[in-house]
């Protein structure tokens, strides 16, 4: 190849290496040692990284209404860094891609042994050129594979603690099993900043909350919800599940005043969200025995989300209740093909929305945790609007709470 043909090589594989840097910027890089062979312990290297790997894509994966996905991985090298190796400028190419704000987390773990003893060294760097190290030792009877799975995540709740948190709720939605996920919480609300506003907070609240009611501890989940929302009173899915909590007491009518007023002072602006409030609003009214005007909002709340199971199930308990049975089969049949809605930030996509007096915590027949892990990541964040102090004031008057703003 002469000169002339290798600086236009070049110049194209650099020039291509813009495009990379704003494809796969955000990415996260992963490098997995797996442990040596010990006597007569045969450790599959490959299967170590396979394992590794499939819980990390499971936690990327993983879906929230409220925030964006905090990391992206992606396997592929991107075409601008496989021209530049081609011509042995991988170092070149990557400083320019540095140079360029193409700075990747990091997430590097060595499984070790020692003194008998398997360990495993997990490191990184995060965001904002966050550095992190850990050393975790394997328990007693744990299997290695139960290690690896924890040395995962152990490193990728370092980078990415929201999802990571929402990843274990849904897991251990079904064993109700949720250590893990408290001391991921406890650790991760003690290292952040106290404040006055704390959105980061809210969030892990709301997930205490629904723990909570796993555990059917309505009084604890009211409490949670109610912190959710006074550290962001922009958040509204605190305001939704504290209603739903008002139905399992069976406050119908603060759980109405609530959505109505968020619905009309600041709508969620997104849709599972927004259907989310219309169908506790209806439950409420059931349970006001205002069935023609609990219709109206289902209506509304299979317009917002179409593919609610969740909905179209409540739709037809009420159609039962005003003696349609023929459309209240339709809809039941409709609610069983669509089936769950896989978000876990919201109660009533997952408990039953309780609009007969004294019914406990059930789970809502149209969830499927084992399903959860199968669906994509949903790229759209919720861009919720303020809720105003009026829905603060309210809860204030029954001495729950006051959400200034």
């Amino acid at each position: 190849m002469d000169i002339t043909t290798l600086a236009y090589a070049v110049a194209i594989a650099f020039g291509l290496l813009v495009v990379d840097a704003a494809v796969y910027s955000g990415t996260i890089v992963i490098d997995v040692v797996g442990p040596s062979k010990k006597e007569k312990l045969d450790v599959d290297q490959e299967a170590v990284q396979a394992r590794f790997n499939h819980l990390v894509s499971d936690v990327v994966a993983t879906r929230s209404l409220l925030r964006p996905p905090e990391l992206i991985w992606s396997s592929n090298q991107g075409i601008g860094m496989a021209v530049a190796q081609s011509f042995g400028l991988e170092k070149d190419a990557a400083a320019l891609k540095t140079e360029l704000g193409f700075t990747p987390d990091e997430l590097r773990v060595s499984f070790y042994w020692e003194d008998g003893t398997l360990h495993s060294l997990i490191g990184g760097v995060g965001e904002d050129g966050f550095e992190f190290g850990e050393v975790l030792d394997q328990r007693k009877d744990e299997r290695l594979m139960d290690f690896v799975d924890r040395a995962a995540l152990t490193g990728v709740a370092q980078l990415s603690p929201y999802y990571t948190a929402v990843y274990l709720l849904q897991v251990h939605s079904v064993d109700k099993n949720f250590r893990e996920l408290n001391d991921l919480i406890a650790r991760h609300v003690a290292l952040s900043v106290p404040a006055h506003i704390n959105p980061d907070k809210s969030l892990y609240d709301n997930l205490l909350g629904l723990v909570a009611l796993f555990r059917n501890d309505p009084n604890s989940a009211e409490a949670e919800f109610i912190s959710a929302m006074t550290d962001d009173p922009s958040n509204p899915v605190g305001f939704i599940n504290a209603a739903f909590v008002d139905l399992q007491q069976s406050d119908y009518q603060t759980a109405a005043n609530s959505m109505e007023q968020l619905i009309r002072l600041a709508p969620p602006s997104n849709q599972v969200v927004l259907a989310s409030a219309y169908m506790t609003w209806a439950a409420a009214l059931m349970g006001l025995h205002d069935l023609n005007g609990a219709d109206r909002l289902l209506a509304a709340a299979t317009e917002a989300a179409p593919h609610s199971g969740t909905a179209f199930g409540l739709w037809a308990e009420l159609k039962r209740l005003q003696g349609d049975e023929r459309t209240a089969e339709l809809l039941q049949q409709r609610a069983e093909e669509e089936g769950a809605t896989n978000f876990a930030e919201i109660a009533a996509l997952y408990f039953q929305l309780a609009w007969k007096n004294n019914r406990a915590v059930e789970l809502n027949p149209f969830n499927n945790p084992d399903a959860v892990l199968r669906h994509r990541p949903c790229r759209a964040a919720c861009e919720a609007r303020a809720v105003t102090t009026t829905i603060g004031r309210a809860r204030a008057s029954r001495g729950e709470a006051d959400c200034r703003h």
